[in-house]
């Protein structure tokens, strides 16, 4: 390999030119070709003998994901590292200072952001840099950040398949169980189910509703003291609790006279 000018980064199992460039595979022979005259190797028999070896090692074709992301990656043995500057909400990254803080200030999407100091690589020559974790100053922390950054990267992935899957069942749906209740039933029966009631059609419907909550009332002083506080917490949205007042309902639901 190193008469190719390559070496192999054993952890992500990719080869890196000496151009300084993680190199696919199977692309080696491309990538060759875009080197200077006096720098391409001889692609012969030696070229073959070199894909062999490196089938023998493990080397697959294809690259690991390596896109531009707000989290830091690991750092890539065998790149150079830069020091620039980057947004603290988007992969925007620019030599620049002065255009970053313009970025936050007028483009950024991601509001609200500010100018970070960034270490990255380049791991591929028509891809942007990517951002590399720091090294600690103390190493004992050094396993520390690395348990924080792997689980941001594995938040960060679990997220980007969640958006691309629009099928997936929503929270909501798993804490009521209401997909597994109407699974195997007509979409028709169940669309006509959900229309608006007309105005005559139930007409008993209002006094069902605040006899329900009445009753629900009135079970209160029989109530767990650990469902109270639950019930009482002055942030409802984190425990998905969702409070109706008996008044207000009969206020909404009573038709005027």
């Amino acid at each position: 390999m190193r008469s190719f000018s390559l070496v192999l980064n054993t952890k992500l199992m990719v080869l890196i030119c000496g151009c300084e460039h993680v190199v696919d595979m199977g692309k080696l022979a491309s990538h060759f070709s875009h080197h200077p005259a006096d720098k391409r190797p001889d692609t012969g028999e030696r070229f073959k003998t070199l894909m062999e070896e490196l089938r023998s090692l493990g080397v697959r074709e294809g690259l690991p994901d390596l896109a531009p992301s707000v989290v830091p990656y690991t750092p890539i043995a065998g790149l150079p590292r830069y020091s620039i500057y980057g947004c603290s909400a988007c992969p925007f990254n620019r030599i620049q200072r002065h255009r970053v803080a313009r970025h936050c200030e007028d483009a950024c999407e991601h509001k609200p952001c500010y100018v970070i100091d960034c270490d990255v690589q380049r791991p591929q020559q028509h891809q942007g840099y990517i951002r590399i974790i720091k090294p600690p100053v103390n190493p004992a922390v050094a396993p520390l950040v690395s348990a924080m950054v792997q689980f941001q990267v594995d938040q960060t992935r679990k997220l980007r398949v969640e958006q691309q899957d629009q099928r997936l069942v929503s929270p909501l749906l798993v804490r009521t169980g209401w997909h597994r209740h109407v699974a195997g039933h007509d979409p028709s029966v169940l669309i006509a189910a959900s229309r608006y009631p007309d105005k005559d059609e139930f007409p008993a419907l209002v006094k069902l509703v605040i006899d329900y909550f009445d009753r629900a009332t009135n079970l209160i002083s029989y109530t767990d003291t650990l469902v109270l506080r639950m019930l009482n917490t002055p942030e409802p949205q984190r425990t998905c609790v969702v409070f109706f007042s008996p008044s207000l309902f009969s206020r909404v639901l009573t038709p005027p006279i």
